[in-house]
């Protein structure tokens, strides 16, 4: 499973967790990730990196390795002076 970007580069050091829980991991230098979590049925993976926006998507676990590529869009903040 890897994180990528809108121009599909890899963005290592990318948070992907579940939501209310400690299960999770951070990505390594080329994109990739994966983390083993206990629990089933429907939860929510975040994935955030800095200058991204966070990404929530509602997820069916089944106790089966999952496949999940996050794509982040740029975060475009305005600085007010």
């Amino acid at each position: 499973m890897k994180v990528l970007d809108q121009k599909k580069q890899s963005l290592p050091g990318a948070n992907v967790f579940i939501k209310d829980s400690y299960d999770g991991a951070s990505s390594s230098p080329d994109g990739t990730y994966s983390f083993t979590a206990n629990d089933t049925g429907m939860v929510t993976i975040v994935t955030s990196f800095i200058g991204y926006e966070t990404l929530e998507k509602k997820i069916r676990l089944t106790g089966k390795e999952l496949n999940y590529n996050p794509v982040l869009k740029e975060a475009f903040n305005e600085l007010k002076l």
